[in-house]
């Protein structure tokens, strides 16, 4: 994609860093409906959504992606036939060939390397066909692999023709040996180099933490594996965080790789790896030196459940725990909450035996007790019994005591209710007394009966003495209020 390449040239980083070949292949090939189906294409994350979603989504509904991204470098001919530059058209073609990918058989020569990326044919060895490939740096450093002239691979990638010289070639993004030899000597050497820098020794291995409960497993998601520990991990409530990723071929190392960056950031105490049986050949992205030197300097226990014939994979190796199938690798983990469990059920016999010994012990010593209890009653009894007829007398007497304070209460309370009550009726006549007088000179009832009420301030004038002319005054009637304005006043002679 013409944008990608853009994009990482202004950003000063790799292509694929960008957005890898498989992604922009599996873009094409897709068929997304909004912009979110961008997260199901492998080897887009959220940040990288976050980052280039927008304008990916662009580029795919604005118009056609390849127009799109070239539209301001294309010209249009006299009869509307679109005219593109040599670069454009080549960036056009390259989008075309990243959506295939292809693996192909060779043999290595004319290896070279240039800033530390690897450059060499790829030969047919029946009629001596030639593929030009380059393998960048960053590839070569994750596929962990020694390369010469004369060595028989399989290469994984896109075919693509590189711009400056128009040259027709294959971009490798996978590589792996061929022929049980070489990988033999491939391994016997790697196991070797890791070795002596002491990456597989005893006294490098963790010890698995008590009563596990956070588990990081990677694997595949197809085949038996999976289902396998999941059977056997047993029910003690384990927190599992799972990624899928391929186990076999090109793409396996990158997958386990990224995998593994990933469960370091993730609150995990174990990281199980996992595959089934296979061959040498089957098992080389575990013999992978990348993905050893990832697992030996994790930062927490690695379990590695890994099947193999003959030679122990490397990265079972590197592992702190290492077993042949996925249903030791759940014994292994739960193993302390399985002898838990058993404990706990033998501490449990001991305990019911040990409680039941107890109680029939305390049993004995209670019946003992009670029955010296007992005795020593009788003969309290017995030396209480002359003073209880002594204490029946008095208690005779306090109650009659007691009955008769409380009929004068009684008497006490009936004279107190009468005189409250007198009382009450007293007030009360009282009220109704003050409630007619107060009904009688109330001024409201003046004006029911025709009179009225003159009022300067809300106060009642009572006499001409309290207004002036030009006073402000308010006659208040039975229906209603007047206001005017006191035009002369008249004082009238006694």
């Amino acid at each position: 994609m013409a944008w990608r390449d853009k994009e990482a040239k202004r950003s000063g980083l790799e292509p694929y860093l960008v957005l890898g070949n498989l992604a922009l292949a599996e873009i094409a090939r897709a068929k997304l409906e909004k912009k979110e189906d961008l997260l199901g294409i492998k080897g887009i994350k959220d940040k990288k959504f976050a980052k280039y979603g927008d304008k990916i989504w662009e580029i795919l509904t604005t118009n056609d992606g390849a127009d799109r991204a070239t539209e301001e470098i294309i010209s249009v001919g006299e009869n509307g036939e679109k005219i593109f530059s040599v670069s454009v058209f080549l960036d056009l073609i390259n989008v075309g060939l990243q959506t295939y990918s292809f693996k192909i058989k060779g043999e290595i020569s004319g290896l070279s390397v240039k800033n530390g990326n690897y450059y060499f044919d790829l030969k047919d060895k029946i009629d001596g066909s030639v593929l030009s490939c380059v393998l960048w740096k960053n590839y070569y450093v994750m596929f962990g692999l020694e390369l010469r002239d004369g060595l028989e691979v399989i290469v994984s990638g896109f075919p693509n023709i590189y711009k400056p010289n128009g040259r027709f070639g294959f971009r490798v993004e996978g590589l792996e040996l061929v022929g049980e030899g070489a990988l033999k000597k491939q391994y016997d050497e790697l196991k070797a180099k890791l070795e002596k820098e002491g990456l597989f020794a005893s006294e490098k291995k963790r010890i698995l933490p008590l009563f596990p409960e956070k588990i990081g497993i990677i694997t595949s998601r197809q085949g038996a594996v999976i289902n396998d520990f999941l059977t056997n991990i047993g029910r003690f409530g384990f927190a599992l965080k799972f990624i899928d990723v391929r186990v076999e071929g090109a793409q396996a190392v990158p997958d386990i790789l990224s995998a593994i960056k990933t469960f370091r950031t993730q609150d995990i105490e174990i990281l199980v790896l996992m595959r089934g049986g296979g061959s040498l050949e089957a098992l080389q992205a575990f013999n992978n030196e990348a993905i050893v030197r990832a697992l030996a300097g994790f930062p927490k226990p690695v379990v590695a459940g890994i099947g193999h014939d003959k030679d122990v994979p490397l990265a079972a190796l590197a592992a702190d725990v290492a077993c042949s199938t996925p249903s030791i690798a759940a014994g292994i983990i739960s193993r302390s909450w399985e002898e838990g469990r058993q404990k706990i059920n033998l501490y449990d016999e001991r305990v019911v035996r040990s409680f039941g010994r107890r109680i029939l012990l305390a049993k004995n010593i209670l019946q003992n007790r009670a029955e010296a209890i007992k005795n020593n009653f009788r003969r309290l009894l017995e030396y209480l019994n002359a003073p209880i007829g002594r204490l029946r007398e008095q208690l005779a007497f306090l109650t009659e005591r007691v009955r008769s304070s409380q009929r004068k209460i009684i008497d006490l309370e009936s004279g107190l209710s009468a005189s409250f009550s007198q009382a009450l009726r007293f007030f009360k006549e009282r009220l109704n007394f003050q409630e007619k007088t107060l009904s009688q000179n109330d001024p409201a009832r003046l004006l029911a009966l025709g009179f009225s009420l003159a009022y300067k301030d809300d106060k009642i004038i009572r006499g001409i003495g309290d207004i002036s002319q030009g006073d402000l005054i308010e006659v208040r009637l039975k229906d209603g209020q007047i206001e005017s304005k006191v035009h002369q006043v008249h004082k009238v002679k006694s």
